[in-house]
């Protein structure tokens, strides 16, 4: 991304640290792989191109409230004086932190992904698997010759006799 160039950012340029820090993050916690799809690659890219990548909030987890919702509250949501000195105060801190790691301030950790891929299984269970499936095919195949074979030898003939055996004991049918 560093080769990239957009209307507002010019190619070649550097990455910050921390930002590249960030990518190997995502690629670890998915076994190496950065999933393109997923939010916390959407989130670098906004950080890595703010004005052409929007920030991808999370989805459900902001509480909206209509005036409706206001209004029919009981208590009394008007800020008091040490509230907005609290406020100011932590302000101040956030900004702070913002000039020293802008990353640390807004990033969040929580990843969604479009659609949960099966973890990529091994080369013995792909050997194991191809080894089920053939023998699967081979049965089918045996299975399918012995039909065959037994549906020769009993098919009669024209002017053959074949013998049934009855259920009874030692009674036995001739169809011609």
């Amino acid at each position: 991304t560093s080769n990239l160039s957009s209307p507002y950012v010019d190619a070649p340029r550097r990455l910050s640290i921390d930002l590249e820090e960030k990518l190997h993050a995502i690629a670890k916690r998915h076994g190496g792989e950065v999933p393109l799809h997923g939010r916390l690659f959407a989130q670098w890219m906004h950080f890595a191109f703010p004005l052409e990548c929007p920030f991808p909030h999370v989805a459900g987890n902001a509480s909206v409230m209509s005036a409706k919702h206001w209004r029919s509250k009981t208590q009394d949501f008007r800020v008091k004086p040490e509230d907005k000195a609290r406020f100011i105060q932590e302000g101040r801190a956030n900004a702070q932190l913002l000039a020293a790691d802008p990353l640390a301030l807004e990033w969040n950790e929580e990843e969604v992904l479009p659609l949960q891929e099966p973890q990529r299984r091994g080369i013995i269970s792909g050997v194991v698997r191809m080894v089920v499936q053939l023998s699967m095919i081979l049965m089918l195949i045996r299975v399918g010759m012995v039909g065959l074979q037994f549906a020769k030898t009993t098919s009669p003939e024209k002017g053959a006799a074949i013998k049934y055996l009855s259920p009874e004991k030692g009674a036995s049918v001739f169809v011609v």
